[in-house]
């Protein structure tokens, strides 16, 4: 390894080391919200195969028995991170 990429790595691991870690209870949550992200996901697009076109908030919602804000939000979650 060179030693601007040991430089690197090394300023990077200071940089992470000033964000704090997560919590068990905070891992927990995140968890279950990636999983239910990708479960909906999988739902969304089975249920676009089946039906040869692109749903929209409001048809996935409909279908989930979810609000359609909620299903918004829940979308914009996932590419925000």
């Amino acid at each position: 390894m060179s030693i601007l990429s040991s430089d690197l790595v090394q300023t990077y691991l200071k940089q992470m080391g000033n964000f704090p870690l997560l919590t068990a209870e905070e891992e927990i949550i995140y968890g279950h919200q990636v999983q239910k992200i990708i479960s909906i996901k999988e739902i969304k697009n089975t249920l676009q195969e089946k039906l040869n076109k692109k749903l929209s908030f409001a048809e996935l919602s409909n279908y989930l028995d979810k609000g359609e804000s909620e299903i918004s939000t829940i979308f914009s979650a996932r590419r925000a991170s």
